[in-house]
């Protein structure tokens, strides 16, 4: 089941910026290798966000085999106790504006190949869960499936938001790789 993020006022300013968050992406993907290495090679994931799946149990050894099947890749932009000095550097409006987010606990760039799919899985905390397409998808769209119900990711600013403790998987259709901003956080209100 999908959830309202217009409810949060802070969800929708990260929705009202989508054009400067993804032209941060596309400079930190021109200029910085070590961001490039981290979102374009195949599989690839940072200490922080390996760390976030870990204290989730959405790993191959809690759940039983691998989730990924595709390449799937995640870049962490904020994580407590990390220093993410290269994210930093290049996501510097993004991360004032996650800083309004709030009980925010993790948010990372994520990246889903053509035809890669994340298959279906539950974390084991109860939390909130925001994407944010930060790319117009060619030949077809992103699919999200929570606990039954679909909702497909095509263009710049699509978004998706869902407990993150139900049932849930995800599909790239798309001739493009998918990125989405993905905020981990647990609303204090409303």
């Amino acid at each position: 089941m999908f959830l309202d993020a217009a409810r949060h006022r802070y969800l929708m300013r990260l929705v009202d910026n989508v054009s400067a968050i993804s032209q941060e992406l596309d400079q930190a993907l021109a200029d910085n290798a070590e961001i490039r290495h981290a979102l374009l090679t195949d599989m690839a994931m940072d200490y922080p966000s390996n760390q976030w799946t870990w204290e989730n149990a959405i790993n191959t050894d809690a759940v039983g085999y691998d989730l990924r099947q595709g390449s799937y890749t995640m870049l962490a932009l904020y994580k407590p106790g990390h220093a993410l000095t290269a994210a930093h550097a290049a996501f510097r409006h993004t991360l004032r504006l996650l800083d309004d987010v709030e009980g925010i606990a993790y948010a990372c760039i994520s990246a889903l190949d053509p035809g890669a799919h994340l298959g279906l899985h539950t974390h084991s905390r109860s939390r909130q869960i925001f994407h944010l397409l930060l790319n117009d998808l060619q030949g077809g769209a992103c699919e999200l499936i929570c606990d039954g119900h679909q909702r497909t990711l095509e263009k710049r600013g699509d978004t998706a938001l869902f407990d993150y403790s139900l049932p849930h998987e995800s599909r790239n259709h798309s001739d493009s790789v998918r990125f989405n901003l993905m905020v981990d956080f647990l609303p204090v209100s409303g």
